[in-house]
């Protein structure tokens, strides 16, 4: 009868037990307002069901290794406790994650010895169940554990992985309520605009910036088709192509022109994903996304305008005018048809610059420009080729035209335009200009042949009394012979001393002091007669005599530098400016080094200067030979920086130390707002890559505070000092006591 009675009481017991674990599973089945509220009253429950001393729900803090359980909810002692991270590595929750479920009535810590926080606890007992995901997946577990044996009976298996599920499907839906409340505040407060559309193109949904950028409301766009949007730049066909593309892949992207409804165009870069209905495997809906491309698309114009056009006159420059050169002559060599070449030099112009001023000389240019422009029209091709060279391709249209005739009625035309009197600040200037003819094919077959024989012919012109053309003829060869008078001459006045070097200094745009110098090549002909470095470089250039006059400036300025060596207050780097043709010449390296040997002249006191047009006929060669003179402890310089754009691309594959603006940029920094922002840009260009900038061609105060405040390193004009010889360059501060803060 007692073991009857017993019987009875155990039973009673367990029911008990029982009853009160599937109530606490009811309770925390009453929806919660909050994930945390719900999580507190789930291991309340359980802790409370189970009679369990500790309980706590866990997620895998590594999905991939599972190395750790970061606890979202403790209950210890019948209070609920901090949360901690926990190591899963040999402990019974790695074993809950790998088999299911894990129940260990006692002995806890005989199983486990290495689970320092099992030990520490003096754990005996424990229960635990995975937490999944609806994939499948675990993602981390619930545990319920005690000091003392833990005695479960059948149900209590089923009933722990019920709350288990609970747990599991309330921790998904929170997170996907997180993740659809992040998505809708992504979708709103998107700077692009972002819109969902049905799979027939009507609007059903747009964000806040679709608003702002193209005036329509969304309640205004919805239901309208997406053509709302469309502007009449692109045809048909391109949208066919497109709906092709996108019906195949669920994906495209491009630019676009998307016309809002004040009808002002702007460019995008669109975006079109497909929304698949899982259970039709189809396109439901579409998301579109369009990013407002208008300053990236004005930034790209503004460049290819700097690298194609001149900025004094707006007029194609010599890289322009030498690709449309290359397309004439590939076109009319197809169709076996002529063309003329014209060729133009203003005459007195030099005078009018060096009289009224370089401000004036540049008024002068685009006034002549725009009459170049005028008188061409339609008809030609007018570029601007630097300095006060101006270059016509004239193209006919038409087989039986008369090229000498219409290229001679162009020449008439820019010759009498050019001719009127010029109104500058006030003062009435008149020049004319001299104009040189070369017909293709007759006076030459290729772009060089061409080029060389409008100059020739041009520069005959000239000596025939200006203000007149030219065609160009055979005798004109004699200009050849000139230039070998000229080489004769330069022969002989390297051997006479004839030549001889004057330097430039250079100043800190903060506070004016000199920190270096330039030094320039300077010939002296007869005593008296000094030629100018812009006629007889070019034609070392192209002879290959510059090697020679190279390496007498590389000897003039070693010695001098070995002077200076005992000069306190001489100038600490000095720039000389190299020619590609001299750094690509054999031997070139090896009598540098024995000049650095010979002289004991240290290479951090030396600079090079090369031009950027030179680096960029081959970038990969120069930026060898740089790196070669950078390994003999040379600085560098980019010479004339900002003629040829492409060199942008290629910059930091040069070792360079700093970059010098060249000076048709500063001249309009003080009237051309976009001469500025360039200028600022190549400045932090500049500084972005750890290099420093110089400016040449300071000629004010104005320019120079302006490229001070700009973060202009150094610079470099004649509001300094003009070149001087050695003996005459001494330490000076700006002009007039000048100081920049």
């Amino acid at each position: 009868m007692s073991e009857l009675l017993a019987s009875d009481r155990s039973l009673l017991v367990k029911n008990d037990k029982f009853q009160r674990a599937f109530q606490a599973l009811l309770a925390i089945s009453v929806p919660s307002q909050t994930k945390d509220v719900f999580l507190r009253r789930c291991i309340e429950q359980i802790s409370t069901a189970y009679g369990s001393r500790y309980a706590f729900i866990g997620m895998l803090q590594d999905m991939s290794g599972m190395s750790h359980i970061q606890t979202i909810s403790c209950f210890a002692d019948g209070q609920m406790s901090d949360n901690m991270v926990y190591p899963l590595c040999g402990s019974p929750c790695q074993q809950v994650l790998k088999r299911g479920e894990l129940y260990v009535a006692s002995g806890l810590l005989h199983q486990y010895p290495d689970d320092d926080l099992l030990v520490e606890m003096g754990l005996q007992s424990y229960y635990g169940s995975v937490l999944k995901n609806s994939k499948g997946e675990a993602i981390g577990l619930v545990v319920i554990c005690d000091t003392e044996p833990m005695e479960l009976d059948d149900w209590n298996y089923p009933l722990l992985q019920l709350f288990a599920d609970r747990i599991s499907h309330e921790l998904e839906r929170s997170l996907i309520e997180q993740e659809l409340r992040l998505s809708s505040s992504v979708f709103q407060n998107s700077h692009d605009i972002v819109l969902i559309v049905r799979n027939d193109w009507h609007i059903i949904k747009a964000n806040r910036t679709f608003e702002t950028m193209t005036g329509w409301t969304e309640e205004e766009a919805r239901g309208q088709h997406i053509f709302l949007l469309r502007s009449d730049w692109e045809a048909d066909d391109f949208y066919r192509k497109l709906t092709i593309e996108l019906l195949k892949t669920g994906f495209w992207s491009g630019e676009l022109l998307v016309k809002p409804k004040n009808g002002n165009v702007f460019p995008v870069d669109c975006t079109l994903k497909g929304v698949v209905d899982p259970a039709t495997g189809e396109n439901k809906h579409y998301i579109m996304i369009f990013s407002d491309i208008s300053e990236r698309k004005y930034a790209e114009q503004r460049i290819k305008r700097l690298a194609y056009y001149d900025m004094g006159t707006d007029l194609p420059n010599r890289t322009h005018f030498q690709d449309k050169l290359k397309q004439v002559l590939s076109e009319q060599r197809d169709q076996d048809a002529r063309f003329a070449l014209l060729f133009m030099d203003l005459d007195g112009f030099k005078a009018v610059n060096d009289r009224m001023g370089h401000a004036s000389g540049d008024i002068l240019l685009r006034m002549t420009a725009d009459r170049l422009r005028i008188c061409t029209g339609g008809k030609a091709y007018a570029a601007r080729l630097g300095g006060d060279e101006f270059a016509v391709v004239f193209q006919p249209k038409g087989i039986d035209v008369d090229v000498v005739a219409q290229s001679s009625e162009i020449a008439r035309d820019i010759l009498s335009s050019l001719a009127k009197p010029y109104d500058i600040e006030g003062q009435t200037i008149s020049i004319s200009a001299s104009v040189g003819i070369a017909l293709y094919p007759e006076h030459g077959e290729d772009i060089k042949g061409l080029l060389r024989n409008a100059d020739l012919a041009t520069y005959h012109a000239k000596a025939q009394g200006r203000n007149r053309f030219e065609f160009f003829h055979d005798a004109l060869c004699e200009k050849a012979d000139n230039e070998a008078t000229l080489m004769m001459l330069m022969n002989k006045g390297l051997k006479k001393d004839q030549f001889f070097m004057v330097y430039q200094s250079k100043h800190s745009a903060r506070d004016g002091q000199m920190v270096g110098a330039e030094a320039l090549l300077r010939w002296r002909l007869d005593g008296e007669t000094v030629i100018s470095p812009a006629q007889f470089i070019p034609i070392a250039e192209e002879t290959g005599q510059i090697c020679e006059l190279g390496h007498f400036v590389l000897k003039s300025v070693f010695q001098q530098l070995s002077i200076w060596q005992s000069v306190d207050q001489a100038p600490e780097i000095v720039s000389i400016n190299l020619s590609g043709r001299q750094l690509m010449a054999a031997g070139f390296m090896y009598d540098l080094e024995n000049l650095l040997q010979v002289s004991g002249v240290d290479p951090k006191r030396i600079e090079f200067e090369i031009t950027e047009t030179w680096l960029m006929e081959d970038p990969a060669y120069s930026a060898k030979l740089l790196t070669r003179l950078k390994e003999l402890g040379f600085s560098l310089s980019i010479d004339d920086f900002g003629v040829a754009y492409s060199s942008m691309n290629y910059l930091r594959h040069f070792p360079i130390d700093t970059l010098k603006i060249d000076r048709s940029f500063i001249r309009d920094i003080l009237s051309d707002k976009s001469a500025t922002a360039i200028i600022s840009a190549i400045i932090a260009m500049g500084h972005s890559l750890g290099l420093k900038v110089l400016a040449e061609g300071v000629e004010t105060k104005e320019q120079l505070e302006l490229l001070s405040n700009l973060g202009c390193d150094d610079i470099q004009g004649y509001y300094f000092s003009k070149p001087v010889e050695a003996h005459h360059l001494v330490p000076k501060s700006a002009p007039n006591g000048l100081r920049i803060a």
